[in-house]
C-alpha cells in the first residue's frame, strides 16, 4: 500500500483463486473517506473485469465483489483517491492508518489549515 498525497495506490495478488461473489472490504478511518464513489475494476493480465466495486453511501467503506471465479496467482494494481471530512481545526498535525489487508500506510495532513476564528459582533 502506497500513499501520495490523497491517492492510494495497491498491489494485489490472488494465492490461492476466489469464488464468484467473494468480496474483501477497505475501511476508511475516522475522519477519511473515498472521494468518488466511482471504482475502477479489477482485470487480470489477460483484461478481463474479475471484480467490481461499490463505495458506501457514507464514502467510509469499499466493498469489492469478484464477478470471475478462479483467478489462481492473478495479479495488479489498483488505485483510489480519499479525501479528509472536514477542515483541520485542531492547529495540529493528523496522521490516520488506512488498511488495506494486511498492509496499511499512513496519511497525514498539515495543522496550519482554518482556524476558527471569533470575530465580534456590532449591534
Amino acid at each position: 500500500v502506497k500513499a501520495e498525497g490523497e491517492k492510494i495506490s495497491y498491489h494485489w495478488e490472488i494465492d490461492n483463486g476466489v469464488e464468484v461473489g467473494d468480496t474483501f472490504t477497505i475501511s476508511m478511518p475516522e475522519d477519511v473517506k473515498f472521494a468518488s464513489s466511482a471504482f475502477s475494476s479489477m482485470k487480470n493480465a489477460s483484461g478481463e473485469e474479475i471484480a467490481t466495486g461499490k463505495v458506501s453511501d457514507d464514502g467510509k467503506t469499499l466493498t469489492i465483489t469478484f464477478v470471475k471465479g478462479g483467478n489462481k496467482g492473478a495479479e495488479g494494481n489498483v488505485s483510489f483517491w480519499f479525501k479528509w471530512d472536514g477542515d483541520n481545526t485542531t492547529g495540529k498535525d493528523q496522521e490516520r492508518t488506512i488498511k488495506i489487508g494486511s498492509e496499511s500506510t499512513i496519511v497525514k495532513r498539515s495543522g496550519t489549515g482554518p482556524v476558527p476564528v471569533l470575530l465580534p459582533i456590532k449591534k
